[in-house]
């Protein structure tokens, strides 16, 4: 880039910085009309804008574009109608910053939505959101980029695990009775009873003695 602006800015931070247009040049306020704006600027003091962060809509960075030169602010208004120099930083002069790529932006106004600032063949006038509305942003200072946050891995002391172990009911202990053993007799020897003596014989009685024949 040209000048004290080369470094690229992706609105980091507050920065004074020049607005280069699809045509090559620069957009500026206009020499004897500081409340117009025309697209035949160097990097100058007409070229020279002071960015304003402030805030975020619809997910993207919003800004204000204040001139060095005249204090005033960039703006759109009348119903998308008109584009000039002469805001006091209202809220027709707040831009969304649609990145591109790089450090090139598309600036559509906050309150009138697809309104853009465009310097298109015919001049600087109020775009749709086509090529003329793209702009490269460089600031005269390193811009600090918004920082990615950091992941911070802590690892935490391992925890000690608590295992409850629930115990089981010892089942029952089964007693095994073994059944009464048998009394076993011993076997009685059989004696034989002593014979039993004969009965004597009946002794035979007498024969009646004959009587005596006389």
């Amino acid at each position: 880039m040209a000048g004290p602006f080369q470094a690229d800015y992706v609105f980091g931070k507050n920065n004074l910085v020049v607005l280069r247009h699809p045509k090559g040049k620069f957009l500026r306020v206009k020499p004897g009309d500081l409340n117009q704006i025309d697209e035949n600027g160097g990097v100058g003091q007409f070229a020279r804008w002071n960015i304003e962060l402030d805030g975020e809509q619809d997910g993207l960075k919003v800004v204000k574009l204040k001139s060095q030169k005249s204090g005033k602010y960039l703006r759109i208004y009348n119903n998308g109608l008109t584009i000039d120099c002469g805001g006091g930083g209202g809220k027709w002069t707040r831009f969304k910053c649609r990145p591109t790529s790089g450090n090139s932006f598309k600036f559509e106004s906050c309150e009138l939505a697809g309104k853009y600032v465009a310097v298109q063949p015919r001049g600087v006038v109020v775009g749709g959101g086509g090529k003329y509305t793209e702009f490269s942003v460089w600031g005269n200072q390193p811009d600090a980029a918004p920082q990615q946050p950091q992941v911070v891995y802590v690892q935490q002391p391992a925890q000690p695990v608590v295992v409850v172990v629930q115990q089981q009911p010892e089942p029952p202990q089964q007693t095994y009775e073994a059944p009464p053993a048998e009394e076993v007799v011993p076997a009685q020897e059989t004696v034989a009873a002593p014979a039993a003596d004969p009965e004597p014989e009946p002794e035979p009685e007498p024969e009646p003695e004959p009587e005596p024949t006389y």
